[in-house]
């Protein structure tokens, strides 16, 4: 089901305004759409995850609209968001993947990719932890640390800093389908990392020595496509305002 829907000025601290918000209908459908997508099962042993509410995704960057209390829909070449006051290192992206977007916006080295992920220990756009799945122009799972000490915004880093983290162990990921749901998933305990695609390991590895030396929140970004979805962490997983966010 494709959305119409109004986007407006991208807003620091919250995730929507009034204006931005879809038919109601509609978004209730997508919402329990997304609720439906499996969580990982218990039998990883791994932590129960659940949806955050829509007053604490923080955008950064970029235009999201609200689809009722805990799901979203981005249709943007850019959006950064984090979640607010989150401490855990756990989280899942449950998404459905509508199709490339209705503006594009290139890389800063000039590459148009589609992209959704995840991030984790959010310090600033310029240090984090990133777990993407690429879409277009090839599709898989890339796992980097963008590590830049000392500094703190996109124009100051750009697309410097980035490593590459190779994996000890992966597995293929499913075709990534249009109006298709799936879910990320992705747990850091150290410098572990494990990946899970639709309740599936597919990537286990150890991220670089430095992504232990800045902390954040757990987040999601998006490039050039328009997808729907929800946010899950770790119940007590933190709290916070998204007027601390920068």
């Amino acid at each position: 089901m494709l959305l119409a829907a109004s986007f407006g000025s991208p807003r620091a601290g919250c995730a929507g305004s009034p204006d931005d918000e879809p038919d109601e209908v509609d978004g209730r459908a997508i919402a329990t759409e997304l609720a439906s997508l499996e969580h990982t099962p218990d039998a990883t042993g791994l932590r129960a995850l659940v949806a955050i509410e829509e007053a604490r995704f923080c955008p950064t960057s970029g235009r999201v609209a609200g689809l009722g209390k805990q799901a979203f829909k981005v249709n943007a070449g850019g959006m950064r968001g984090v979640i607010a006051g989150d401490t855990s290192r756990a989280a899942e992206l449950a998404f459905v993947f509508r199709g490339p977007s209705s503006e594009a916006a290139p890389l800063a080295n000039g590459e148009l990719r589609q992209q959704i992920g995840l991030k984790l220990r959010a310090f600033n756009t310029c240090n984090v932890v990133y777990v993407m799945w690429h879409v277009f122009p090839d599709q898989g799972l890339h796992v980097a640390v963008k590590s830049n000490p000392g500094l703190t915004e996109h124009a100051q880093c750009r697309d410097n800093g980035y490593i590459t983290v190779q994996p000890t162990r992966h597995a293929p990921l499913p075709e990534l389908r249009v109006n298709e749901g799936h879910t990320l998933r992705a747990d850091l305990d150290g410098d572990a990392l494990r990946v899970f695609v639709d309740g599936a390991s597919v990537w286990e590895g150890k991220v670089a020595p430095v992504a232990l030396s800045f902390d954040g929140p757990a987040g999601t970004r998006s490039d050039n496509g328009e997808f729907d979805f929800e946010l899950r962490i770790p119940p007590g997983g933190g709290a916070g305002s998204c007027d601390a966010v920068e």
